[in-house]
């Protein structure tokens, strides 16, 4: 993938994909293992059409992320965890004993500081991630939140509209379509 080709032919523009909370998917019992196979499938093709996927979870459990799919990521973070086995299972099998070591990382004092392997032509990194707030944000999440009362979502609501549901303004509904 060029960027000639991509600025030629738009369906060939770079496509990110962000899995959150992942361990959720591939801990599931029905489907997990499918998704981890799907996935890695994915990610194998994905370099030579111009396709990112990105995985991010809380869990510290060394399976969270399959280690199949941790061997295939480029670019791995990973803030503070407790044990090895935890910083193996974000960072790759054996970085711990190589020396890339999350678990030096103090939980409450190093906040916002993880451990950062495949960017730079060095073994690891510390990196700073630093989060501030901003009047765009609020006024984003603002939006977001006048939007979601048109639904008729509640704060909070977790579950999300049926696929074939509409949004209408309100006062929209003909006598027709009111329920």
């Amino acid at each position: 993938m060029t960027r000639p080709l991509a600025e030629r032919y738009p369906d060939l523009r770079p496509l990110v994909a962000l899995f959150s909370e992942c361990h959720e998917l591939f801990g599931d019992p029905n489907h997990g293992r499918e998704a981890a196979d799907l996935a890695v499938q994915t990610m194998r093709r994905a370099r030579k059409t111009a396709i990112t996927l990105a995985f991010d979870t809380q869990s510290s459990r060394a399976d969270a992320i399959p280690p199949r799919i941790v061997e295939l990521v480029k670019l791995n973070a990973c803030f503070a965890v407790k044990s090895w086995r935890s910083n193996d299972g974000f960072l790759g099998d054996g970085s711990f004993q190589a020396g890339i070591r999350a678990t030096e990382l103090r939980m409450g004092k190093d906040v916002g500081t993880s451990i950062l392997t495949g960017a730079t032509a060095e073994r690891f990194e510390n990196r700073q991630v630093v989060l501030h707030r901003s009047r765009r944000r609020h006024r984003l999440r603002r939006r977001a939140d006048i939007i979601a009362r048109a639904k008729g979502w509640r704060s909070g609501d977790t579950s999300m509209p049926s696929t074939g549901s509409r949004w209408r303004p309100p006062g929209a509904d003909t006598p027709s379509t009111r329920a």
